[in-house]
C-alpha cells in the first residue's frame, strides 16, 4: 500500500485473519485514509505488531527478527524510523493504539466467548441471544454455541485495551519512554471483552473516530471461525453485516477545487468525488463554486458551480 490514492475511491477498509507486518507506508496511508473520512474494520487480530520494509521494487520484504530482543542493532537502517521492529519498540516509538485502538495481549484467552459491555451500541443492533435482545453481560462467540467452534477457539494471538499503557515493549538498551512516545487515541468505546484466568481482559472488541473517520476493531484474528457454516445466523454473523453495513455508509468526501476548470473537466472531477455536478449558467470556465474547494461533505452531495461568460 505504498500509493498515497489507493483507498481513495472507497469507503472502508477491511483486514481479516493474522494483520501482523505492516510498512510505515502502509500504515501511514491507512491512518490518513481514515482521518480524511474514511472508515475502518479489524476483524484481525496481533494487528499491526511488526513494522516491515518493502524493498526492490516491491519484490522483497524485509524484516529483521533474530537474535531476540537485540533484531534492531542487525538492521543496517537502525536507528531509522523504518527499522524493523515491534511498532511499540525504540526507534519507531508509534504504538498500534493509533491505528486500532489495542495492542497486543498475547495468546488466546482461556475464555473463548466475548462479554457485552454495552449492548446498546449499533454494533449489537438485532444480534440476539436465546431468541432476547442481547444485553450487558451476555456471551457470544461459538458457533452454534459450541464452544470449540469459535473466534476464540483456536489458541491464536489477541489485542487488548490498556489505558494509558502503549503495550508491551521489549527490554531494549534505549527504549521509548524519553523519545516523544505518540500519544493514544482517547475517544475509544469499549463493546465487547474476553478474560483470561491470569491476565484478565484478553480481548477488547471495540471502535473509535480518528478525524473524520471510524475504526471497529474485533482483536482477534479468529473471528471468521464464528460465522455461520450452516447457513445460521449468529452473533458473530449479524456483528459483522452491521460494521460492513454502518462503515461502508457512512464517509465524508472532500469538495474539489475546480475553479478554472472547463464545464466538461469541473464535472469529470466532481463527479470522481462521488458529488454531483450542478452549473447555474453557460460560460467558459467555473468562475465560483458553492460549497468551497476544502468543504467536508457527504457522498452525493451537490457542487454548484457559476462559469464565467463567454
Amino acid at each position: 500500500m505504498a500509493r498515497s490514492d489507493l483507498l481513495n475511491n472507497y469507503r472502508l477498509f477491511v483486514t481479516v485473519g493474522h494483520s501482523e507486518y505492516w510498512s510505515k507506508e502502509m500504515r501511514d496511508n491507512v491512518e490518513q485514509f481514515v482521518k480524511n473520512g474514511g472508515n475502518a474494520a479489524f476483524f484481525s487480530g496481533n494487528t499491526c505488531f511488526w513494522q516491515v520494509r518493502i524493498e526492490d521494487d516491491g519484490n522483497t520484504l524485509v524484516c529483521y527478527k533474530d537474535l531476540f530482543p537485540y533484531y534492531p542493532y542487525l538492521d543496517p537502517v537502525f536507528p531509522s524510523n523504518v527499522c524493523t521492529v515491534n511498532w511499540n519498540a525504540y526507534p519507531v516509538c508509534r504504538p498500534s493504539t493509533t491505528l486500532t485502538g489495542v495492542s497486543w495481549s498475547g495468546s488466546g484467552p482461556s475464555d473463548n466467548q466475548y462479554i457485552v459491555e454495552n449492548a446498546d451500541h449499533w454494533v449489537f443492533e438485532g444480534v440476539t441471544s436465546n431468541g432476547n435482545s442481547i444485553k450487558k453481560g451476555d456471551r457470544f462467540g461459538s458457533w452454534l454455541d459450541d464452544p470449540n467452534i469459535g473466534p476464540g477457539s483456536a489458541l491464536g494471538e489477541v489485542d487488548h485495551r490498556t489505558e494509558g499503557d502503549m503495550g508491551r515493549t521489549h527490554d531494549l538498551s534505549d527504549d521509548c519512554t524519553n523519545h516523544g512516545v505518540q500519544e493514544e487515541e482517547t475517544d475509544f468505546h469499549k463493546l465487547a471483552i474476553m478474560q483470561d484466568s491470569s491476565r484478565g481482559e484478553a480481548v477488547t472488541m471495540g471502535i473509535f473516530f480518528n478525524g473524520l473517520g471510524t475504526v471497529f476493531t474485533a482483536s482477534i484474528f479468529n473471528w471468521t471461525r464464528g460465522l455461520s457454516q450452516n447457513g445460521s445466523w449468529g452473533p458473530i454473523d449479524q456483528i459483522t453485516l452491521n460494521v460492513l453495513n454502518h462503515l461502508q455508509l457512512e464517509l465524508t468526501i472532500t469538495v474539489p477545487n475546480v475553479f478554472g476548470l472547463d464545464q466538461e473537466r469541473a464535472s469529470a472531477k466532481v463527479k470522481a468525488a462521488g458529488l454531483v455536478p450542478i452549473f447555474t449558467n453557460s460560460g467558459s470556465v467555473v468562475w465560483s463554486q458553492k460549497p468551497s474547494a476544502g468543504s467536508i461533505v457527504i457522498p452525493d452531495s451537490s457542487v454548484t458551480m457559476s462559469l464565467k461568460p463567454f
